[in-house]
C-alpha cells in the first residue's frame, strides 16, 4: 500500500472543489496560453503561427473530450463539449459585448483620472522584431485567438464548471 493510498488519496483529491478547480484551470489555461509567445519569439511569426494553430486545434480536441484517451467523459464535461443552444449563444454574445463596453469604459476613465504618459503605456508592446505589417497583424490575430481559447478553456471550463456543479451557476 502506498503512502497516498494510506492517507486517503492524492493531495489534489483531498482539496475542496474551489481550490482544486482554480489550480486545475490555471494549469489548463495559462500554461497553454504561454506556448504562443515562446514560439513567436523563437521561430518568428509565420512558422510560429502555423505551429500555434495546429497546437490550438489539438488543445481544443483534447480538453473538450473530442480526442480519445484517459478521462474522456470528464474532459467533455469540463471542456463544455457539445452544442450551444440559441439562447446560450445570445446570452454569451450579450455578455461579451457588455464586458467589452465595461473594459473600454474603465480604461477611458482610468486614463482621465490618472495621468499616464502614452510612451509608458506602449513600452513592452513593441513589435519591431516582426519585420512586416502583415506579419504583425498575423501575430496579433493569433495572440488574440490563443489567449481567448486557452483562457476560456481554463477559466470557463476547468474552473467554473466544477464550481457550478458543486455550488450552482449563480455562485460559480
Amino acid at each position: 500500500m502506498s503512502i497516498q493510498q494510506a492517507q486517503g488519496g492524492s493531495l489534489m483529491s483531498r482539496l475542496p472543489v474551489t481550490p482544486r478547480a482554480v489550480l486545475g484551470g490555471l494549469l489548463v489555461g495559462m500554461i497553454a496560453a504561454n506556448v504562443w509567445p515562446l514560439l513567436l519569439y523563437k521561430l518568428g511569426a509565420p512558422v510560429a503561427a502555423m505551429i500555434e494553430l495546429v497546437f490550438l486545434g489539438l488543445y481544443v480536441c483534447w480538453f473538450t473530450g473530442v480526442a480519445p484517451g484517459a478521462w474522456k467523459a470528464q474532459r467533455t464535461d469540463l471542456g463544455r463539449g457539445g452544442k450551444l443552444s440559441r439562447a446560450q449563444w445570445g446570452w454569451g454574445l450579450l455578455a461579451a459585448v457588455c464586458f467589452a463596453a465595461t473594459v473600454h469604459s474603465a480604461i477611458i476613465l482610468v486614463f482621465r483620472f490618472v495621468p499616464f504618459p502614452a510612451a509608458a503605456f506602449h513600452k513592452g508592446y513593441d513589435l519591431a522584431f516582426i519585420p512586416t505589417l502583415p506579419l504583425r497583424w498575423l501575430a496579433c490575430v493569433v495572440s488574440a485567438l490563443s489567449a481567448g481559447v486557452c483562457e476560456e478553456m481554463g477559466f470557463r471550463g476547468y474552473i467554473q464548471r466544477p464550481i457550478e456543479k458543486r455550488h450552482g451557476p449563480v455562485i460559480a
